[in-house]
């Protein structure tokens, strides 16, 4: 939820404090669901069914405690969240913010608990992370994924944290102090 709130900083325009606020909290409730259904792992649900079942749980645990104008509103904004065209602003807003969360050393460990699911260890995620560096792919993050210019700066300066951590990890992994 911070995140939410540093992007509608900087966000000039009127928002929907309530319905972003629900969708923010539910965004991702559909994780839990994914659980229930035997998907243990973030990265084991579709995006898209991600999307359907974190609407679906913040339709059941809204209705009767808001609007169903305003429990409507929260799911548009999750739904709409993932649509990188959108043009509504509480949904660019929740898009920024996940982004923002991408960017930081959180979404760093969640790749890392992917490849170690699948087997792989340090170096083979150093690897892969130098191979997105080497192909633009975090430039092209940041140059694209972020509506809200302030929050693409916040972006840069967790991003910068970021590879300061990979680096790290790349010397150790290359023992790079003991030779």
């Amino acid at each position: 939820m911070t995140e939410i709130q540093a992007v509608k900083d900087s966000a000039d325009v009127p928002i929907d404090n309530l319905c972003l606020t629900s969708a923010g909290y539910f965004a991702d409730s559909g994780l839990a669901c994914g659980r229930k259904k035997g998907k243990p792992q973030a990265f084991d649900i579709d995006p898209k069914e991600l999307v359907e079942l974190s609407v679906k749980m913040a339709s059941e645990k809204l209705a009767g405690i808001l609007s169903p104008a305003r429990v409507s509103g929260a799911s548009d904004i999750i739904i709409e969240s993932a649509n990188k065209f959108t043009r509504i602003p509480e949904a660019m807003i929740l898009s920024d913010a996940k982004s923002l969360d991408d960017m930081s050393l959180a979404g760093v460990m969640c790749e890392f608990r992917k490849l170690v699911s699948e087997g792989k260890g340090a170096a083979d995620f150093a690897i892969g992370w130098r191979r997105k560096l080497d192909y633009q792919y975090w430039d092209a993050r940041l140059k694209d994924d972020f509506r809200f210019m302030p929050v693409a700066k916040i972006a840069a300066k967790r991003f910068e944290k970021v590879k300061t951590f990979i680096r790290q990890l790349e010397e150790t992994i290359n023992a790079v102090d003991i030779k």
